[in-house]
């Protein structure tokens, strides 16, 4: 299914059921599509492997230019400013009891 939710083809369909041994059925043994021949609908349950060229999207995003810097740098922030308030706090005066 593509981004359009348009049903694409495969370019090789290898279907697991279609071996001698796991089914003598002669329908299971002709299927080499998606679909019934018959009703021309798809299948609504196969064993099968689907092997199809997937189209990427060519639109950017920031996401795509930045990556995971903006994340990162606030981590490093967020870090050395708890490391700076940790090593420079000012000292407590305190008070003698008695």
């Amino acid at each position: 299914i593509d981004g359009d939710g348009v049903v694409r083809e495969p370019l090789v369909f290898i279907d697991y059921d279609r071996h001698p041994a796991t089914s003598r059925d002669p329908k299971v043994r002709a299927r080499q599509t998606l679909r019934d021949p018959k009703t021309g609908r798809y299948h609504k349950s196969l064993n099968a492997a689907l092997v199809a060229d997937i189209p990427l999207d060519p639109r950017g995003s920031l996401y795509l230019w930045w990556g995971d810097w903006l994340p990162a740098g606030c981590l490093v922030l967020s870090i050395a400013g708890a490391g700076w308030a940790a090593f420079n706090r000012s000292p407590v005066e305190t008070t003698g009891i008695g």
